[in-house]
């Protein structure tokens, strides 16, 4: 993924590191996290972004950073009041984001995880070329449908987003969370969408990010 805007002078707000933006995101991912995800209220001092939003950024950044020196891309605040923007530290280029967050099926629900991911899309698709133009739309699933990275690509809707980011919780084991993320990208030479799995120590005092495929 490369951001193509270039950053213009606005007051934003950033965390000092990626270290320190876990750790604010640490209590939304504790004890009932889902449900803090799914309800939790606007940061006020982080421009009003929502924690499910600053969760979604966190993750595609870290494994965006994964085989790069440092930590040159990080998440900001958006002026404009939207989900955040990704900085790229390295070229000064700045990306917004749009976030949409996947629920669990209800009872009768018979789609799959990859048509949850599709609707998803579609409904912000919906909205238009000129609202999605730029922008990389982040999907955070709280479904525990199984999902399948290459396919959830292949059926996405024609849309006018940058990119297609899919977040998602892959596993939980003593204290620590195991995270996918996908880039459901349709680029030519791509025959697998690229995934990362980002696991968070217990103490959520490091994170380690693996290639996946």
């Amino acid at each position: 993924m490369t951001p193509s805007r270039r950053l213009v002078k606005h007051r934003i707000t950033r965390f000092k590191s990626m270290s320190a933006a876990l750790r604010q995101l640490e209590p939304f991912l504790r004890i009932d996290g889902a449900r803090l995800l799914r309800t939790g209220r606007p940061a006020r001092n982080f421009g009003r972004m929502l924690p499910r939003e600053m969760l979604g950024n966190w993750l595609v950044c870290a494994a965006v950073n994964f085989d790069r020196p440092g930590e040159p891309l990080y998440f900001t605040s958006d002026p404009n009041g939207g989900d955040g923007l990704l900085y790229d530290e390295k070229n000064k280029t700045i990306q917004p984001t749009e976030h949409v967050y996947v629920r669990p099926a209800r009872a009768g629900d018979t789609r799959s995880g990859d048509e949850f991911i599709r609707d998803a899309v579609a409904d912000k698709a919906r909205l238009g070329p000129p609202y999605a133009r730029g922008k990389i739309l982040v999907v955070l699933l709280e479904a525990t449908l199984p999902w399948q990275p290459t396919n959830a690509a292949r059926m996405l809707p024609a849309h006018a987003f940058e990119g297609v980011f899919v977040t998602g919780l892959e596993s939980y084991a003593e204290g620590e969370y195991t995270f996918a993320v996908a880039w459901l990208t349709r680029q030519e030479g791509h025959t697998q969408a690229p995934v990362f799995r980002v696991r968070i120590a217990k103490g959520f005092d490091r994170w380690d990010v693996t290639r996946a495929q």
